[in-house]
């Protein structure tokens, strides 16, 4: 792998751990663990049938959750920008390898 993609690789890294969104996302983890109702819907959803009406009304009053909107809203925000990254690397490591093999 080439110095200059692993320097911006590690400022990519860099970046991730300055940002707002990984920051964002992390407290709103902690807020979620440290909250003992949403822990205890949350084991309760994770302990239910998945066909019964119980886990229907669980998985709906933890959806409705501040905390846990803002969390997803954020995870897809991540999922997205991670899909693209990974997308411009691959074109950049395809093209290095096709270099290297030449």
């Amino acid at each position: 792998m080439d110095i200059e993609l692993i320097k911006k690789i590690d400022e990519l890294i860099e970046i991730f751990n300055n940002s707002f969104l990984i920051n964002r996302v992390e407290e709103l983890k902690n807020e979620i663990y440290s909250d003992l109702e949403l822990k205890n819907q949350l084991t309760a959803f994770n302990n239910t049938n998945q066909y019964s009406t119980n886990y229907l009304k669980l998985k709906t009053e933890i959806m409705n959750n501040p905390k846990i909107k803002e969390f997803k809203k954020y995870e897809s925000e991540l999922i997205l920008l991670t899909l693209s990254i990974n997308k411009k690397l691959k074109t950049l490591t395809k093209r290095r390898c096709i270099h290297e093999n030449n």
